[in-house]
């Protein structure tokens, strides 16, 4: 028996060694002494037939350590699709499998059953061309599973889109406090609401996104034109209501007013008020502290003479509020001109007292002349008679002196108006 070994043999005999096949001692020692038997020729038989035996072994444990990693590969692709179509399952609220995961599952259980054909070499069977087909099957069933998934998430999203579009929308109610005027602030309110209804807003003006997510908004009007507020009710990112407002928000006209101080006798301290150009809303009128609703014209009688601070409001059809203030002053405008005294001698100028001022008026008139004492000397009922400085226009003329007139008027509506003064009667 041969003790020692060539380097060929020892070198084919650690790789078998690392293999680690079930060979007894005996095994070994009928090799050697099989190889010592051989003609001088044999060493080089004996390397060629280790060396295809080390091919074989290397294949062996190649295609069993890529079988293994594609049974592990293929069994993963399987679980993946499987939670999946789960997830769907829960999605649509069905339980069905669907095609595509049957259609896959299939397709990887027919790769795992296919046995590899093996090709025939002059000492051994290697299958090596069986591994690359293998190795390609794997692929193309991971590539199918990628792609069932893609297709499985478009399914999902196309579900959740029809549920939603299948869904009727509710109507949000909505409270608004303010009016929808330029310049003006609006409070909107979502009223009523939960973390069980509802648990995202989203406000949108005249199309665009505000940043708001909750159920108050609060807006200024800048801008005339037409105004949409939209807000959409969310729970879970799923939208549940919504609700649109639409208003047109006009400009503030300019607003203005004039006035005019009444010289009328029975008015004196009486303003007529009349708002300019020709709006079709309401009016306030502010005055003297007593707010008035009124038409665009109207008049005030005060009390007092002086200068009053009158404020004029115009409500718009939409409610939007305009408003000018403006001093105006109250007179007694009304003067009756009496002459202060006069000279009734006869020569044609001054002879008479009258008070010409109440000569063109329909009024009733009344005028009484007094003395010192209080007597009355001259009384009369018509403008167009003066007094002549005599008791009752008849006799000698009184003593020169001053004297005392009394004037009262009455309209139709039977309202007096009295008016007062003094005249001297001089010598002539």
């Amino acid at each position: 028996m041969k003790n020692k070994l060539t380097k060929e043999e020892a070198i084919f005999r650690e790789k078998l060694e690392e293999v680690s096949f079930e060979y007894q001692d005996a095994d070994w020692s009928e090799i050697e002494e099989s190889l010592i038997n051989k003609n001088p020729n044999s060493g080089y038989k004996s390397l060629l037939k280790g060396v295809a035996g080390l091919i074989l072994v290397s294949a062996v444990v190649v295609l069993t350590n890529q079988y293994y990693q594609s049974e592990e590969a293929t069994e993963n692709a399987k679980t993946a699709l499987i939670e999946k179509e789960e997830s769907k399952t829960k999605i649509t609220g069905g339980t069905a499998k669907s095609p595509s995961h049957e259609k896959t599952v299939a397709e990887i259980e027919t790769v795992e059953n296919e046995t590899p054909a093996p090709i025939e070499n002059s000492d051994v069977t290697v299958y090596d061309d069986s591994v690359s087909t293998t190795e390609l099957a794997i692929d193309e069933v991971v590539d199918s599973i990628n792609l069932q998934t893609v297709n499985h998430n478009d399914i999902e999203e196309t579900v959740v889109n029809q549920k939603i579009e299948n869904t009727e929308l509710q109507e949000l109610e909505l409270v608004v406090i303010g009016k929808p005027c330029i310049n003006n602030e609006l409070k909107i309110t979502v009223p009523n609401t939960n973390k069980s209804n509802y648990d995202k807003f989203l406000w949108i003006i005249n199309g665009k996104k505000l940043n708001e997510t909750d159920n108050n908004l609060i807006y200024t009007i800048k801008k005339i034109g037409e105004l949409e507020i939209k807000v959409e009710a969310y729970k879970n990112n799923l939208l549940l209501a919504e609700n649109t407002l639409n208003y047109t928000i006009e400009d503030n006209p300019e607003l203005d007013y004039r006035y005019e101080d009444l010289e009328d006798p029975f008015h004196d301290l009486k303003v007529t008020l009349k708002a300019e150009g020709n709006l079709p809303g309401t009016f306030q009128w502010d005055i003297n502290g007593e707010r008035i609703k009124m038409s665009g014209e109207t008049s005030y009688e005060f009390n007092n003479r002086g200068i009053y601070d009158i404020r004029l409001i115009y409500l718009s059809k939409n409610g939007c509020q305009s408003e000018i203030t403006k001093p105006v002053a109250v007179r007694k405008d009304f003067d009756p001109f009496a002459p202060t005294a006069f000279t009734p001698d006869g020569d044609g100028i001054n002879d008479l007292f009258i008070i010409e001022s109440f000569a063109e008026r329909t009024d009733q008139f009344e005028m009484s002349i007094y003395d010192q004492k209080g007597n009355i000397v001259f009384h009369t009922n018509s403008f167009s008679e003066g007094w002549n400085g005599r008791k009752n226009n008849k006799g000698p003329v009184l003593p020169r002196n001053t004297y005392v007139w009394k004037v009262i008027i009455q309209n139709k509506d039977k309202i007096e108006k009295s008016f007062a003064g003094r005249v001297k009667l001089l010598d002539f």
